[in-house]
């Protein structure tokens, strides 16, 4: 005798998210499981399927805006499992790309987001899978930070996946998952071996003074850390704009 109620219904991911599979990925024995190079040949076909379900929702006219290694999830938890079943959740915060919000301070200044959520979505989505990358090669937490080799070759762009992530960086703005879908499926996919002499010059710029007293490994590992960020949550950015005091700048979709 109830009114009627939607519920969205979605595939139990046994995996969990992305950062479990990384944990158990760091944990597991398995001697390919801490290489770096042998994660991103096991792994990268899972990423370019999850950039291709990013493209279909950007080319129906919406944006996720909360991509994030938390929001991807695996279809099962053993490590042998590399399969292409990674799936986007927590559409939460999707909008359409034309959104207003997109375009308030409160998107742009407050959690430093670029203007074009699609860009930013692909620019998430690419950190998202460096930062699996790195947890699992390195046996990192979500919050512990220690240096390790995947660092120091972030930090050089020595690898396929560091060039992707430069060239990413790079377009800023103007990228889109295509172009970061085309370059992963070609010359910067894991099979690459040849380093890119003009990428390897963009490499970020070391304070020599940090050097000589840090050591090269713990500013790789803060250059890393930095580089990887993913912009601040949407709740942080509202408590920084004050918008319990004076509102959202743009209202809901």
């Amino acid at each position: 005798m109830h009114e009627p109620q939607w519920h969205l219904v979605t595939p139990l991911m046994e995996g969990g998210s992305l950062h479990a599979l990384a944990d158990n990925l760091a944990r597991s024995g398995r001697n390919d499981s801490k290489d770096m190079r042998q994660l991103d040949i096991r792994y990268r076909s899972s990423f370019n399927h999850l950039l291709r379900s990013l493209g279909r929702l950007h080319a129906q006219g919406y944006c996720h805006d909360d991509v994030k290694p938390g929001n991807i999830f695996v279809d099962a938890p053993s490590d042998n499992q590399s399969s292409a079943s990674w799936r986007l959740g927590d559409l939460g915060n999707v909008r359409q790309v034309e959104h207003p919000y997109h375009a308030s301070s409160l998107w742009t200044h407050k959690n430093g987001q670029l203007p074009d959520c699609r860009a930013n979505d692909a620019l998430r989505a690419v950190k998202t899978y460096l930062q699996f990358l790195r947890q699992a090669s390195a046996g990192l937490s979500e919050t512990v930070v220690a240096s390790s080799p995947f660092d120091r070759a972030l930090v050089a762009a020595e690898e396929p996946w560091a060039r992707l992530f430069r060239r990413a960086r790079g377009v800023g703005n103007q990228l889109s998952v295509g172009e970061v879908l085309r370059r992963s499926e070609g010359e910067e996919g894991p099979a690459t071996s040849a380093y890119s002499l003009a990428m390897l010059s963009q490499r970020p710029r070391v304070s020599s003074t940090r050097s000589f007293f840090l050591g090269w490994l713990e500013t790789s590992d803060r250059a890393a850390t930095r580089l990887l960020k993913i912009s601040a949550s949407e709740g942080r950015s509202r408590l920084l704009a004050l918008t319990w005091l004076f509102g959202v700048p743009v209202g809901g979709c």
